[in-house]
């Protein structure tokens, strides 16, 4: 894989990572500026067909014209637990749907977290659970960018491999499991801005669902 393929993916999960974290003006203005500019760049080299740019360009242009207060209040409605979410962004909503299942999750966040551990992410108290969808996915960008640093170093094979097999473990064991019905029904759910997000996200994940497997 070349540097460019690499750091397209570092930058493809950071970028999304961002889109789904709260809305604070700082961020906003970072995804203006440089997050989704960069985003459908690094999309379009990756081999994105024109739907998933168009909506790329879309998503840039409802983003350029939100309103900071209107954009928080939507994700408040869409994610946050506290008002009923209309589309909860955590995996074990999507993967724990039985008794049996529901049974279990509390394994599925411990590995989760077990992931994050072995590369040294620790969940800050208060913040975003180990399964929401933008820390999976700042997870997979860490992972990316490890892996890109590990290939420009000499003797940095076997680094190289530690992180590829991590990232593909994570997809199978966990973000591949779910992304599907979550941008689903974030799609009906999310509005303009989210519900544009939600397709990108699947179109990209489905990218890298082809170079996993």
């Amino acid at each position: 894989m070349s540097p460019h393929a690499r750091r397209d993916r570092a930058v493809a999960y950071g970028a999304l990572a961002r889109v789904f974290l709260p809305p604070d003006p700082s961020r906003v203005e970072a995804l203006r500026g440089e997050g989704i500019p960069d985003l459908r760049d690094a999309l379009a080299r990756m081999g994105a067909g024109p739907d998933l740019l168009a909506g790329v360009e879309r998503l840039a242009a409802r983003l350029a014209d939100a309103d900071p207060g209107k954009l928080e209040r939507a994700y408040e409605e869409v994610f946050d637990p506290s008002g009923g979410p209309r589309c909860p962004p955590n995996e074990t909503v999507y993967t724990a749907v039985t008794p049996q299942h529901a049974m279990m999750k509390s394994f599925e966040l411990a590995d989760i977290a077990g992931f994050y551990r072995a590369f040294g992410v620790e969940m800050t108290p208060g913040t975003e659970r180990p399964d929401h969808i933008a820390a999976e996915l700042e997870f997979m960008h860490l992972l990316a960018m490890k892996e890109m640093v590990a290939a420009s170093e000499e003797r940095g094979e076997e680094r190289v491999r530690v992180c590829r097999d991590a990232r593909g473990a994570f997809f199978r064991d966990h973000l591949g499991r779910w992304f599907i019905p979550f941008c689903e029904r974030l799609g009906e759910e999310g509005g303009p801005v989210y519900g544009e997000a939600a397709k990108i996200l699947e179109g990209f994940l489905a990218l890298e669902s082809r170079s996993i497997e």
